[in-house]
């Protein structure tokens, strides 16, 4: 496959990587604040999708009793080179995925940019790193589009050119039958003339007597 070359991919914030602040509390009690990833771009952060994949994107220390901290978070993924949207959420938010698809759509309503491509709007959603694999590895859907449509305009022209040869094998057949109508008029008007002669003839030798 090669990227697709058609109107330009989304651009707006929704698609960028971006962190958000959120508080944990550890289980020795400490509250503390660390970065969360909202949503990442993934042609120009590749590190960070392998890092989801393996369960360690969100990854802190408490500072108070410096035990490692791992947050799993609902975040957006974007591959603006393949027109990739996807709003992956952990294996345990699968009951909020309504929810989430809703604030995804309304943060991209708010979007002051200008109009947000089909491939955005019609977003992917993943579970966990199976379920996000699962999604990378089919083709785009804006790929497919782009290969539908294009077999779609070959069909077309293929068509096209079908009905072209249609009219043309029809016109030939048309000139055959009348050519086959000229030569059946030309053999019945000869006959005609040579059974004329031959009357003619007869009643020429019958004066003569």
């Amino acid at each position: 496959m090669t990227a697709l070359a058609d109107a330009g991919p989304y651009a707006g914030p929704a698609g960028k990587t971006r962190t958000r602040q959120a508080v944990y509390k550890c289980r020795c009690g400490q509250r503390f604040s660390m970065d969360i990833q909202g949503s990442v771009d993934i042609s120009s952060r590749p590190d960070l999708l392998e890092k989801l994949i393996a369960g360690g994107l969100n990854r802190a220390e408490c500072p108070s009793c410096h035990a490692p901290v791992s947050v799993e978070a609902r975040c957006v993924l974007h591959d603006p080179k393949w027109r990739r949207f996807i709003l992956w959420l952990p294996e345990s938010e699968r009951h909020a995925e309504l929810e989430a698809r809703a604030e995804l759509l309304m943060e991209l309503a708010r979007d002051p940019g200008p109009g947000i491509p089909d491939y955005v709007l019609g977003f992917d959603v993943a579970f966990g790193a199976s379920g996000l694999k699962e999604v990378l590895s089919a083709p785009p859907r804006a790929v497919v589009a782009a290969e539908m449509e294009k077999k779609s305009r070959e069909l077309e022209a293929r068509i096209a050119d079908l009905s072209r040869e249609k009219e043309v094998l029809s016109l030939g057949q048309k000139i055959r039958n009348e050519a086959q109508e000229e030569m059946s008029k030309a053999q019945r008007e000869y006959y005609l003339r040579q059974q004329l002669r031959a009357i003619q003839k007869e009643l020429g030798e019958l004066d003569e007597s």
